[in-house]
């Protein structure tokens, strides 16, 4: 049976933190779990434009010791969400090992 798309992001996502994906069907588990991280993986075919604009807009404007976010904020809430590409997330962070591919540069990819 042919590997599912989402499965081989999952297990590519998993190599590039250095851990494993913990696999389908567990409620209480994350997608992959590292000593340090919970990481839930959504791949959708097209992510929204305005978010990926205001993480290019981020990543345009950073100098180079520091780290380009982008802070979504829904109106009325209490919280925000922190997005950043996760090239940048490990490049600053590591990971369960450091690095990550040089061909991930630009966001969305």
């Amino acid at each position: 049976m042919p590997d599912k798309q989402w499965k081989r992001t999952e297990r590519r996502i998993a190599h590039q933190f250095g851990a494993e994906r913990t696999g389908p069907g567990r409620p209480n588990d994350p997608d992959i779990r590292t000593s340090w991280l919970s990481i839930e993986v959504k791949e959708r075919y097209l992510l929204p434009e305005w978010i990926l604009r205001a993480l290019r807009d981020a990543q345009r404007k950073a100098k180079p010791d520091q780290l380009p976010i982008a802070v979504l904020h829904e109106t009325g809430s209490k919280d925000d969400l922190v997005v950043l590409s996760r090239k940048d997330f490990i490049d600053w962070f590591g990971g369960e090992q450091k690095g990550g591919d040089d061909n991930d540069k630009a966001v969305g990819a």
